[in-house]
């Protein structure tokens, strides 16, 4: 039986997206640097996937971050809340 997640209650735990937005950056130019296939930076982006904490460090710094934590989602805004 396959188990279907709808798109719209899928956690997601990185804001790498935002993070480029706000640095002006592409996904191309991260996948670049990064020596990845840019569909990679995309599941990091879609939280499809999730990079290593190696490559979260690399990402941060690429970014100008200071701290590769600002990368991630608060717990409390990771997983949607329910509604009942």
């Amino acid at each position: 039986m396959a188990i279907f997640v709808n798109f719209m209650t899928r956690a997601r735990y990185n804001r790498i997206k935002a993070a480029l937005s706000e640095a002006n950056l592409t996904a191309g130019a991260l996948a670049e640097h990064m020596c990845v296939h840019k569909s990679t930076v995309s599941d990091w982006c879609t939280n499809n996937n999730q990079p290593s904490i190696q490559d979260l460090f690399k990402i941060a710094k690429f970014l100008g971050l200071d701290h590769p934590g600002d990368l991630l989602v608060p717990i409390k805004k990771a997983w949607p809340q329910k509604t009942n």
